[in-house]
């Protein structure tokens, strides 16, 4: 399930904010055929980090959605990015530094060894929200 939270739906004046009736058909359709995209506006935005960061973020975000982290390997990220494999694994460390990821390797009994990555949900509050502001988080 894509989680969409309430703040994606308030205006800068914190008054709701109508969708599109086209757009919203269109995101339905591209959600139930597993081609959406959870993207961060304040991510993208980020001139300290790499724009190649910025896309393997947006990228690990979409693949955490289900299971709460991604568990692809840095030869399908490199793929998918248009990298190398170790060109993927500087900006997983550049993502790892700055804090909004966190890797943990895992043994799977039918896999052999893996790696989750987790998406720091508490770090990104602290870096792009701003701390005079109360938010909503709870899922629509």
């Amino acid at each position: 399930m894509v989680m969409l939270y309430k703040l994606l739906k308030m205006d800068h004046k914190n008054q709701p904010r109508k969708l599109n009736a086209n757009s919203k058909a269109n995101f339905e359709v591209f959600k139930k055929n597993g081609r959406t995209c959870m993207a961060f506006i304040d991510v993208i935005n980020d001139s300290q980090l790499s724009p190649q960061a910025r896309l393997l973020l947006l990228l690990i975000s979409s693949l955490s959605v289900y299971e709460g982290y991604a568990y692809a390997s840095n030869s399908y990220l490199a793929s998918k990015v248009g990298r190398s494999e170790s060109r993927i694994k500087i900006y997983l460390s550049e993502l790892e530094n700055v804090g909004l990821i966190e890797t943990k390797n895992v043994i799977h009994r039918k896999y052999g060894r893996g790696r989750h990555i987790y998406l720091q949900f508490h770090n990104m509050r602290k870096r792009y929200l701003r701390k005079d502001k109360v938010y909503d988080y709870s899922p629509i």
